[in-house]
């Protein structure tokens, strides 16, 4: 429950309390409400919090550096009841954290979330979680999600027209250039920094 929640719930306790001293009887139905609504949304949240299979689909096609990743999620609760709202909070390694709310299609919940400009390489999902609230914030349950997966984008590689050197074009005066260097030798290879 949270403190919203608590809150409620102390609120019709005291409207009962206050309705039973002075007699008031249009005051119960209000403090029975006020009672009621958080340990129901409590009940509905607790059943709604079973584990949830998570899966991700990023892009579509060969993700390249420096262009935006669509990242689509897709939730299927094994729980009965359905959840009320669910939020899924990812941490990325290097990227951060994202949190994104689903929505209900049937018995998925689907979400979409943007990582802009992301630079090449491997980035593992570290953490995900998933975070069933009620409608008016008056109960919480969290669920641990299994964090397997990772984002793998790849460098942008230039078609080039022909072959060239460190030296440039009329070095050697025309002649081959010996392939031998004691820090190795260079042809456009893709270099991780």
């Amino acid at each position: 429950m949270t403190r919203r929640g608590a809150l409620t719930l102390a609120l019709g306790l005291l409207t009962y309390a206050v309705a039973w001293l002075f007699g008031a009887k249009a005051l119960y139905p209000a403090a029975a409400g006020l009672v009621l609504a958080p340990l129901a949304a409590r009940t509905w949240v607790r059943a709604a919090a079973a584990p949830i299979h998570l899966r991700r689909r990023a892009g579509k096609g060969a993700l390249l550096e420096g262009e935006d990743v669509w990242v689509t999620l897709e939730a299927r609760p094994e729980a009965r009841l359905p959840a009320p709202a669910i939020v899924v909070t990812e941490r990325i390694a290097r990227l951060g954290e994202r949190e994104t709310p689903l929505r209900r299609a049937g018995p998925l919940y689907r979400g979409t979330y943007v990582l802009e400009r992301v630079p090449r390489g491997r980035y593992v999902v570290e953490q995900a979680r998933a975070t069933i609230d009620d409608p008016f914030g008056l109960a919480r349950a969290e669920v641990e999600l299994t964090a397997a997966g990772a984002l793998i984008v790849y460098p942008r590689l230039v078609l080039l027209d022909r072959l060239f050197s460190e030296s440039g074009a009329h070095a050697q005066d025309g002649r081959r250039l010996l392939l031998r260097r004691p820090s190795g030798f260079d042809l456009h290879s893709v270099r991780e920094y």
